[in-house]
């Protein structure tokens, strides 16, 4: 018969080094990168004139992009309502989509599962709903008309999504806060129920109405155009020869909700930023949202990912990023745990 003595020391040995291997699964990182297809989809938009009237019934002509030719000055592009109608009108689609925990590619099966959870989780406390009626509030005040918002005497936004029909006034809806309507609340139900379901989708047909003035100026979407000699020039956006927005232009306007960034509601800030990694505003060549203070996407993505505390603006942050979709590059430290 063997006897197999146990020694003390070879006890312990094992002891350390199961608490290292623990130590060392710990300290280990999970990289990947994960895809999210884009929830909120507009059409372009084209751009028509009419006459005001509250019935919104009057005939409605499609506007042209003239190109005027003035001795010693180069030729641009204008558009401009016609002599005899005073009103713009713009027309889009927008579509929102649901399954917004699913990644569509994700080269790590355990971190693609937590997300999706997580989301789902989410989407049971909230119903989404704080989105939902952010994005309402944007497509109601005609956010997306631009410039062309600037002057006009009256908006009137009509608002049809299957059974439901909104005549809304756009300035009812200011640009700068997102107080609660209970006149958007049928639209925000609808908005939500689409974004939280799985396979599913809302389209809305959006027309607005903007006043302006007989012959007043319109401004469609530029774009840049280059030359064989590299030199560039900007056209104005066409689309089957009616003046046009285009879609990322609608697209940005309904996610500019951000109003969770620090400097909100302070001289640092500018009123709601549309929903980006960085917080990024091109008009005022500035980031909001920073790695070094912890506020910028990806941050709070991996906290997300890992189940860290996150604030209720935090999250609303971090879903309304992955509604608007990309590819993502999230670094776990419970993935393997």
């Amino acid at each position: 018969m063997v006897v197999t003595k146990h020694n003390g020391n070879s006890k312990k040995s094992v002891e350390n080094d199961s608490q290292e291997v623990k130590a060392m699964k710990k300290d280990m990182k999970t990289k990947a990168t994960a895809s999210f297809t884009r929830k909120i989809n507009s059409s372009d938009a084209v751009m028509y004139a009419t006459k005001w009237d509250g019935e919104h019934s009057n005939e409605e002509v499609p506007l042209r992009v003239s190109t005027v030719t003035k001795p010693f000055s180069p030729a641009r592009d204008i558009c401009s309502l016609p002599s005899d109608m005073d009103t713009l009108v713009v027309k889009c689609n927008v579509k929102f989509l649901g399954n917004i925990g699913e990644s569509c590619t994700c080269n790590v099966i355990a971190i693609s599962n937590k997300i999706n959870h997580n989301v789902a989780d989410y989407i049971e406390r909230t119903g989404v709903k704080e989105l939902a009626s952010r994005y309402a509030h944007n497509i109601a005040s005609a956010r997306f008309l631009g410039k062309n918002r600037i002057g006009a005497e009256n908006i009137a936004v009509v608002i049809e999504a299957d059974d439901l029909k909104l005549t809304v006034n756009a300035y009812d809806y200011p640009l700068r806060n997102f107080e609660h309507s209970d006149e958007l609340e049928p639209l925000v139900e609808k908005i939500a129920k689409a974004l939280a379901g799985k396979d599913t989708f809302l389209t809305i047909k959006v027309k607005a109405y903007a006043q302006l003035g007989y012959q007043a100026l319109v401004y469609p979407s530029k774009e840049w155009l280059s030359n064989q000699d590299n030199n560039k020039s900007v056209a104005l956006f066409n689309l089957g020869e009616v003046a046009a927005l285009h879609s990322q232009q609608i697209g940005n306007a309904i996610r500019t909700i951000d109003t969770w960034y620090d400097g909100f509601g302070t001289d640092d800030g500018i009123g709601p930023l549309a929903v980006n990694p960085y917080g990024a505003s091109r008009s005022h060549h500035k980031n909001f949202r920073n790695i070094s203070d912890g506020t910028d996407f990806y941050t709070l993505l991996n906290k997300f990912v890992d189940g860290e505390s996150l604030s209720e603006s935090e999250e609303h942050f971090v879903i309304a990023m992955l509604i608007c979709g990309g590819k993502f590059k999230i670094v776990s430290k419970s993935a393997l745990s």
